[in-house]
C-alpha cells in the first residue's frame, strides 16, 4: 500500500474523531425533551397514611435543587438544577411528564468534570414583570470558579458571571438592594466563607459601545465557611441578611446582619456585608457546633420565629433542634430539642420548608435528611402536641422514607381542597407529596401566598 494510501487513511480516522467530538458535542447541547404517560414509582417506606407520593419527572442527572411557580394545579411547572453537567431543566408535573432543558450545562467542563446547580430561584429579578430563574454553579472537580446565571424561561434570555474568588461552592441566595435602590442578590461560599454580590449592568462606554450583562464582586469574608444566606424584613423595618457560617468544629453561628442607619458614612467600616451593613445579632450556643441550618419563620406580634437544625460535626454527630423567637432587642424565647444523629436529623442544602400544606391553619415544617427521612414538625405559636411544662418542640413525625436518599423539597401553589403539595428530589427523580386535606381549620394565607424557604 503506497505511503498516499496511508496518509489517506490517517486523514480520514482523524476527520472521523473530529466528527465524534463534534457529535457529542451537539448532542450536549440539544438534549431532546423527554415526556411520559406514566413514569415509574420511586422506591419508598413507611409512608404516613395521610399523604400520597407520586413521581412526576425524571432527570438525566441527579436533582441538587428545585423552585416552583405558584400557578395552580394544571398550569404551574417545576424547576430543577442538577449535578452532573449543572444542568437547568423545566418539568411539568402532571400527565405526559415533559421534561425539556433550558440550559442542559452551566459547569466549566461538561462531561469531563462534575458541577452542581447548588442554590436556583424563581423571581422576578429585574421588575419586568415576568419571572427569572437565578441559578448559582459550583464547580467541584476539577475545582474551578463558580458562575452565576439570570435565565428568562419565557424571554429565552441568559445572563452569566463567573467568580473570581478561591471558594467555588455558593450555599444560598439573598435578595437585597444596594444604597441606590438597585436589586441585587448575595451568596455565601464554602470553603473561605466570602460573601459576593451580584447585580445586572447595562452601561454605554465613552466611544458608543452598549454592554450588558451579569457583574459580581466579594464584600467580606466570614470566619469560617458560609453554608447558608438568606433575606428578610425580619421586623418590619427594613431587610435583615441571615447567614449560617461553619463547616468547622465549635465554630457554627448565625449571624443577623441589618442596614447601619447610624454610624456616618466618614467613620464606617466595611463589614463581612460591605459598607452599610452591621451584625446585629450572633447565635453561637456556646460554641458546641461544627455546622448550622435554619429557616426564617412568621413574625407575629413583633416577634419572629427563627427555626436552627445545629450538628456537632461537619454534617454528622448529634443533632440539636432550636426554635428561637426574636424582637429587635434579641432573643425573647429559646426551645430545644435534642433530635439524634445527622445522617437522620439534620437538613443539607435546599432541605428545609415551612408550610401550611395540609390546609388545616398551621404550619408545618418538612425537612429531608441523606438518609432518605422525610420529616414533619408543626410549628405553630401554640402547638397543642407540645410539651408545655419543658417548653420542648413536639417530636417530628416521619412523613415518609426514601432509600435513594432525601433530596431538595419545594412547595407548590394552593392547590385542590386547598392543600399544597410538596416536590422532593429523590436522585435523579422528582416525587410529588400530597396531603390529604385535614378535617380542622381553615388554610394559612398570607397576602402573598408565600411559602418560607431555607435559602431564597
Amino acid at each position: 500500500m503506497s505511503k498516499h494510501g496511508l496518509r489517506w487513511k490517517a486523514g480520514a480516522v482523524f476527520l472521523v474523531a473530529a466528527g465524534v467530538v463534534v457529535f457529542a458535542v451537539n448532542e450536549l447541547r440539544t438534549v431532546r425533551n423527554l415526556g411520559r404517560i406514566t413514569l415509574p414509582q420511586v422506591e419508598y417506606e413507611k409512608l404516613a397514611p395521610q399523604y400520597d407520593v407520586t413521581t412526576v419527572g425524571e432527570i438525566p442527572e441527579p436533582v441538587a435543587s428545585i423552585a416552583c411557580e405558584s400557578g395552580g394545579p394544571n398550569s404551574h411547572l417545576i424547576f430543577v438544577g442538577t449535578r452532573g453537567n449543572a444542568g437547568v431543566y423545566r418539568v411539568s408535573p402532571r400527565s405526559p411528564f415533559a421534561t425539556s432543558p433550558i440550559v442542559p450545562a452551566t459547569g466549566g467542563q461538561p462531561e469531563f468534570g462534575t458541577a452542581s446547580v447548588s442554590s436556583l430561584a424563581l423571581v422576578d429579578f429585574n421588575r419586568d414583570g415576568q419571572q427569572e430563574l437565578v441559578a448559582l454553579t459550583s464547580q467541584e472537580t476539577p475545582r474551578g470558579k463558580s458562575r452565576a446565571y439570570i435565565i428568562g424561561p419565557q424571554t429565552l434570555t441568559q445572563e452569566m458571571t463567573a467568580v473570581d474568588i478561591p471558594s467555588s461552592w455558593p450555599h444560598g441566595i439573598a435578595f437585597v438592594r444596594d444604597v441606590f435602590n438597585r436589586p441585587t442578590f448575595l451568596s455565601a461560599y464554602c470553603g473561605y466563607g466570602e460573601v459576593v454580590e451580584f447585580r445586572l449592568f447595562d452601561r454605554k462606554s465613552p466611544t458608543g459601545f452598549q454592554s450588558r450583562g451579569l457583574e459580581s464582586r466579594k464584600l467580606g469574608t466570614l470566619s469560617a465557611s458560609g453554608e447558608q444566606i438568606a433575606s428578610s424584613d425580619l421586623f418590619g423595618t427594613g431587610t435583615h441578611v441571615v447567614i449560617a457560617r461553619g463547616f468547622k468544629f465549635n465554630c457554627a453561628a448565625i449571624e443577623i446582619h441589618g442596614r447601619d442607619r447610624v454610624t456616618p458614612f466618614r467613620n464606617a467600616k466595611p463589614g463581612v456585608l460591605g459598607l452599610g451593613w452591621k451584625r446585629m445579632w450572633e447565635l453561637r450556643e456556646n460554641d458546641r457546633f461544627g455546622n448550622v441550618r435554619f429557616i426564617v419563620g412568621r413574625m407575629r406580634d413583633g416577634v419572629r420565629d427563627l427555626y436552627a437544625w445545629w450538628c456537632v460535626g461537619l454534617a454528622d454527630g448529634d443533632t440539636e433542634f432550636v426554635h428561637y423567637r426574636l424582637d429587635q432587642s434579641g432573643v425573647l424565647e429559646r426551645r430545644v430539642l435534642a433530635l439524634g444523629p445527622a445522617h437522620d436529623f439534620w437538613p443539607e442544602e435546599n432541605r428545609i420548608v415551612l408550610v401550611d400544606a395540609d390546609g388545616d391553619g398551621t404550619e408545618e415544617l418538612y425537612f429531608s435528611t441523606r438518609s432518605g427521612n422525610l420529616w414533619r414538625m408543626d410549628a405553630g405559636a401554640n402547638v397543642a402536641s407540645g410539651d408545655p411544662e419543658t417548653m420542648k418542640p413536639a417530636q417530628p413525625s416521619l412523613v415518609a422514607r426514601f432509600p435513594a436518599g432525601g433530596g431538595p423539597i419545594v412547595a407548590a401553589g394552593r392547590q385542590n381542597e386547598n392543600v399544597r403539595p410538596l416536590y422532593l428530589g429523590v436522585g435523579a427523580a422528582v416525587v410529588k407529596i400530597t396531603p390529604k386535606k385535614a378535617d380542622r381549620g381553615v388554610p394559612f394565607t398570607e397576602p402573598a401566598e408565600e411559602v418560607l424557604l431555607d435559602g431564597p
